[in-house]
């Protein structure tokens, strides 16, 4: 189940035209890493570059009419795909995808934008870019590894295409936005810009903290439901759970208590500080998905940050929550320092980053963005960071729910930055 799957809609292609103009003014390409060079301890595939296309042919993975190449990376086992469109303009976007549960198979991910898979769009006449993304290496709290598995897709598609001979644009949703901003920051040489969409990039700490008090307060508005506590999940009850493809019985059990108590319902968002459309639909497939953070991916979170990472020791709900009945859990230091040292963004842009973000997002909250912004003021990078204000979207609900305009037009905003 991939959490941070973006539900994009399309409202048809006014900017398109402005935007496949700023797309022909495209220059020259950053000299960045060679092939047999190393991102951060990973050693890149030590082949020769080949010739354009040398090593590509027509795959079912890649739309009709362009080539490429997928396979696993040797030492990572990241999955790749690559494809490339028949009038390339020498241009090159690497596609961080979201947030897919530990429990489900470790496959490519080209995302759906307005019933239009992310490589079509991209390799499409209109564009004429060439299309790059990585499974990353494992699913689940991947954010470091998968910094690095988007920075490796760069050299690796030099190695089987060719050179870069416009410019590279790394592309992320929701963890894929967290994932190619630390890749951006800590490989700047590798890009020449990034958009960010939907993405914790502010606060990594704080968005595991939102993810799990949503899940403590769940237990205290709907207590037995999920037994038997935020900290502590056992396997039978991430079987009982299930995956979106394959859901347990204990999503029914969830949405049965969400309807048969509405108040505490209403209660319960109000207090998460989560605003959503009053339709039961959504709300209670948002309460599942913020729960199968915790659900499904807080074990797997312990075990990359070695400990557990949440402390509400010192928090204060707010009303109607009566915080002497509230469980408390204590954090282990070796995972708070883990998350600080290596999950937490600097703002150090060396290059043009564009953000995008709902207002009124439940899964990864605005606020996020103005944190990132603070820490780019304070690095003195805020000539690099462009964000798009939420209120200019269409719809302020929901998790990277955008226009197909929107996300065209943020990324022509990042080509305007990144041409000058």
């Amino acid at each position: 189940m991939d959490l941070h799957r973006p539900s994009i809609r399309v409202f048809g292609g006014a900017l398109l035209p402005g935007f496949v103009l700023a797309l022909a003014a495209c220059g020259e390409s950053r000299p960045g890493l060679e092939p047999s060079e190393v991102v951060d301890g990973d050693r890149a595939p030590s082949t020769e570059v080949q010739p354009a296309r040398a090593n590509l042919a027509p795959i079912p993975e890649c739309p009709v009419g362009t080539v490429g190449a997928t396979g696993a990376v040797p030492g990572t086992g990241a999955l790749y795909l690559i494809c490339v469109p028949p009038t390339w303009n020498g241009s090159l976007v690497v596609y961080a995808h979201g947030y897919v549960s530990p429990q489900d198979p470790l496959t490519i991910r080209d995302d759906v934008i307005g019933g239009f898979k992310v490589s079509e769009i991209v390799t499409s006449p209109l564009l004429n870019f060439a299309f790059a993304t990585t499974s990353y290496r494992n699913n689940g709290l991947i954010v470091v590894e998968g910094a690095r598995d988007l920075a490796r897709l760069i050299p690796l598609f030099r190695s089987l295409v060719g050179p870069v001979t416009g410019k590279t644009y790394a592309v992320g949703v929701s963890e894929g936005a967290a994932i190619a901003t630390l890749a951006t920051e800590r490989h700047s040489q590798l890009f020449d810009g990034t958009l960010a969409a939907c993405g914790p990039l502010g606060d990594f700490q704080g968005q595991l903290d939102y993810l799990q008090d949503f899940r403590v307060l769940f237990d205290y508005f709907f207590p037995g439901v999920i037994p038997p506590s935020a900290v502590d999940v056992p396997a039978a009850v991430e079987a009982a759970f299930g995956t979106e493809s394959n859901p347990g019985p204990l999503r029914a059990a969830i949405l049965a208590a969400l309807a048969a108590d509405v108040p505490s319902t209403q209660a319960l968002l109000a207090t998460a500080g989560i605003n959503l459309p009053p339709d039961p639909t959504v709300i209670g497939g948002t309460v599942l998905s913020l729960l199968a953070y915790n659900v499904l991916g807080f074990n797997d979170a312990v075990q990359r940050l070695g400990g557990q990472p949440y402390d509400n020791t010192a928090v204060v709900y707010p009303p109607p929550v009566l915080n002497p009945n509230v469980p408390r859990f204590s954090a282990d230091q070796p995972a708070l320092s883990h998350v600080k040292a290596k999950y937490e963004t600097r703002g150090r842009l060396k290059v043009p980053l564009v953000t995008i973000h709902n207002v009124f997002d439940p899964i990864v909250p605005y606020d996020q963005e103005a944190e990132y912004a603070a820490k780019v003021s304070l690095a003195g990078r805020s000539a690099f960071l462009t964000q798009i204000p939420g209120s200019d979207l269409l719809s302020p609900y929901g998790h990277c729910t955008f226009t197909l305009d929107e996300v065209l037009s943020a990324f022509g905003q990042l080509i305007a930055q990144v041409i000058g």
